[in-house]
């Protein structure tokens, strides 16, 4: 079982100021792909009204259709107090403009420290990615990876033990992604917990109606995977 001491990270972690998060020497200030960004950490409280309106707007840019077309509906308030949650912690990226152009809010993670139960009952310490978007003017131009790297090195500052995260089944290109930087589908996903019960499940089984075993061979389907990456 997890110990007393591990237990510690995630509310040491939940305690320290967006100052803190970083890895010592973390380079803020970057240039990719031809262009200066700054990445910072903030909690919801400390989120600017402009950069609360545009990471909404990014979201709902981005995930809106993919909402709509799943069996989770859109529902805007919901997914507002989820993302604006007390406990969100936001890797914000703004674009540093030239001249008197202010810099623009136009990728961000949202992540969490939290406990997430394991295939063997046990409570394991995890930063939690809720979400990772990217404004559609500047897609692929690398700044997905450096929000993962930049997650991952604050999970292995903090004792981590997994970088974590939800996506839809229908995302393919999300979840490419995701394979490349790797991330592999978690025993706690639907699927591996499906496919773990028709690998542990006895058609022999005196409990088990004949009905229940002819439906053990059926593929179920599911709105979303689990995803997740150990931290070494």
């Amino acid at each position: 079982m997890t110990t007393a001491k591990n237990k510690n990270h995630v509310a040491l972690a939940n305690k320290a100021l967006p100052s803190e998060i970083y890895p010592e020497g973390h380079e803020l200030e970057r240039h990719i792909d031809q262009s200066t960004y700054r990445f910072s950490i903030a909690r919801t409280k400390n989120l600017s009204t402009a950069d609360k309106a545009r990471v909404w707007e990014i979201f709902e840019d981005n995930m809106k259709n993919l909402y709509e077309n799943s069996s989770w509906g859109w529902k805007p308030a919901t997914k507002r107090k989820e993302i604006f949650h007390s406990q969100s912690r936001f890797i914000l990226v703004h674009l540093l403009g030239k001249g008197s152009n202010a810099p623009s809010l136009v990728a961000y993670a949202i992540f969490r420290f939290d406990h997430e139960e394991n295939m063997e009952d046990e409570m394991e310490e995890v930063l939690y990615c809720y979400e990772v978007h990217v404004s559609r003017d500047v897609q692929r131009s690398g700044l997905g990876k450096e929000l993962f790297r930049d997650m991952e090195a604050i999970a292995r500052k903090w004792g981590m033990k997994k970088v974590m995260l939800t996506t839809f089944t229908n995302n393919t290109q999300a979840r490419s992604f995701y394979e490349k930087i790797g991330f592999s589908i978690d025993p706690t996903s639907p699927s591996a917990i499906c496919e773990w019960r028709k690998n542990n499940t006895s058609a022999s089984d005196n409990n088990t109606s004949e009905e229940e075993q002819d439906g053990e061979g059926e593929d179920e389907e599911f709105d979303y995977e689990i995803y997740s990456k150990v931290i070494q």
